[in-house]
């Protein structure tokens, strides 16, 4: 979750100066904007209305759902794998080392039979 902030921050900006060019228009000029503006702002209204309903709806949805996690039992809830040191160095090993190890050797065979890759 840190990681998705941090890009969210500082590269999301920058990645929209170059590719969003141009004149900006203002959201009261967008008829799609200016549409769904009008439908937020009714539910909006329509749900605030009856302040202690929606309140206490909420909070009933709230303890159901608590109620539901610490009861649903392990049967349907499978053990998250924790991550190790000895998992995470064989995951590193994989991912690092193996793909470019298998690539340079179908390379290498590859040239050796005088294929694509030893043409050019």
């Amino acid at each position: 979750m840190v990681g998705s902030t941090i890009v969210a921050i500082t590269l999301v900006p920058v990645l929209c100066t170059f590719l969003i060019r141009g004149k900006l228009h203002s959201e009261e000029e967008n008829p799609v904007m200016r549409v769904l503006r009008a439908i937020y702002k009714s539910a909006l209204s329509w749900a605030l209305r009856p302040k202690v309903i929606t309140l206490g709806s909420a909070f009933a949805l709230f303890c159901a759902a608590t109620y539901t996690a610490t009861t649903i039992g392990s049967e349907f809830m499978k053990p998250l794998a924790a991550p190790v040191p000895g998992g995470m160095v064989s995951s590193l090993i994989h991912v690092l080392i193996v793909p470019p190890l298998i690539s340079t050797w179908l390379r290498e065979r590859e040239i050796q039979r005088g294929g694509a890759f030893g043409n050019g």
